[in-house]
């Protein structure tokens, strides 16, 4: 009897089993060896496994095609003795910044794309202080061209231009492509923090909406950023496996924090309804929250322009019976964990545990992230009032 052999590119099938083997190539842009299971421990089947090698090769073009973009163009400099200009030294560190990304996950992807926007608008704004040696800006021109950045664009966009070009000069100083960095003591205004953070009678009213709306996935990204903090980039990776009853096990993306978050019972039994309506439908997938619509992943490279549109869906028709939630964003769902945390009587310490921030810089993170409140000054006042009364009082 003939014996049949399963090719599937990239997998190797063992006794029916298939695992993911890297080769060299695959190895370099950070791939790792791994056992195509599920959660519950069960193997991927036929087709199961070929549409994990599918999106594998989807995600192996995008890798290399973020390389070949980054990379610098060799067209760029015709006089090879020419020393190397201020937007060559942009592109050079920002090529080796995107390979530690590719394989490192450090910078993100996100910190990369706002590098590139920034250096795109300086090409724009001055394109002949970028066509400058790198080696001849002193920190004079540094701190005038930061001030016509000021005169000319928002505090914000001012300082990404000069974060673009601080990071890229402290490179060329680590390479020896530069001996001083001049950007690095330019003194940049910092935009007022945005302080917006959902009340419970907002969040509750988006959550039914969402459901209303047949988007419960929606609701399920809502509700599980507003009771653990996690940032969206975080809740787009979760998977089934780091769920283990009522806890769920992270490793942040940005800081690389490993977070065991205790869910509420409220979010335990979210998530179980949405692995009850997944099976249901027959959907096998190892993200928790993904676009159950469309049946595929969320991804800040290149599908959250559809969780975005969605979120917005369910926003805009909340907001028709509560206005206020009209600019609700994303983003702000964190803060809306750290102050209901607050509210709740949490220590700093405490919320540290649940959002994943380091408690060297907790205090100072807060105040961005934690709005004062009436309620938390009420909560204060009657613990004042209770601690006095149970030392005897003052009168």
């Amino acid at each position: 009897m003939a014996k049949h052999v399963i090719k599937i590119t990239h997998l190797v099938w063992r006794d029916g089993r298939p695992r993911f083997v890297p080769a060299a190539g695959l190895r370099k842009l950070g791939y790792k060896g791994l056992d195509l299971k599920h959660p519950d421990g069960r193997w991927y089947d036929l087709q199961e496994a070929k549409d994990w090698s599918d999106d594998l090769q989807k995600d192996i073009k995008d890798r290399r095609n973020a390389i070949k973009d980054a990379a610098p163009k060799r067209t760029a400099r015709k006089n090879r003795n020419a020393p190397l200009t201020v937007i060559e030294l942009i592109d050079r560190c920002l090529h080796e910044l995107n390979l530690d990304s590719l394989k490192t996950g450090k910078p993100s992807q996100g910190t990369i794309s706002y590098y590139r926007t920034s250096r795109n608008s300086l090409e724009r704004f001055d394109q002949e202080f970028t066509l400058q040696p790198a080696a001849a800006i002193s920190n004079l021109i540094a701190g005038n061209l930061y001030r016509e950045f000021s005169h000319t664009f928002s505090t914000t966009k001012s300082r990404n231009m000069v974060s673009v070009l601080r990071r890229s000069y402290s490179w060329g100083v680590e390479q020896g492509l530069c001996h001083t960095n001049p950007f690095s003591k330019v003194k940049v205004k910092q935009p007022a923090p945005r302080v917006r953070w959902g009340t419970v009678d907002e969040i509750r009213h988006l959550l039914k909406t969402a459901d209303a709306m047949n988007m419960p996935h929606i609701g399920d990204m809502i509700a599980i950023a507003c009771c653990t903090g996690q940032r969206q980039n975080d809740r787009f990776a979760l998977q089934w496996e780091q769920v283990d009853g009522d806890i769920i096990r992270i490793r942040q993306k940005k800081t690389g924090a490993l977070v065991d978050v205790v869910m509420i019972d409220f979010v335990t039994e979210r998530i179980q309804r949405a692995r009850d309506r997944q099976s249901k439908a027959g959907i096998q997938r190892p993200e928790v929250l993904f676009d159950e619509a469309r049946n595929r992943r969320w991804s800040s490279q290149n599908t959250s322009n559809h969780y975005w549109r969605d979120y917005r869906r369910v926003l805009e028709q909340a907001a028709k019976t509560i206005p206020s939630l009209a600019d609700l964003r994303d983003q702000d769902l964190r803060d809306t964990a750290v102050t209901w945390l607050a509210n709740a009587g949490a220590t700093e310490i405490e919320i540290a545990a649940v959002t994943g921030h380091s408690l060297k810089s907790v205090s100072t993170i807060l105040k961005h992230y934690l709005a004062r409140t009436e309620e938390q000054a009420r909560n204060a006042s009657a613990k004042l009032a209770d601690y006095l009364k149970n030392s005897g009082g003052l009168s």
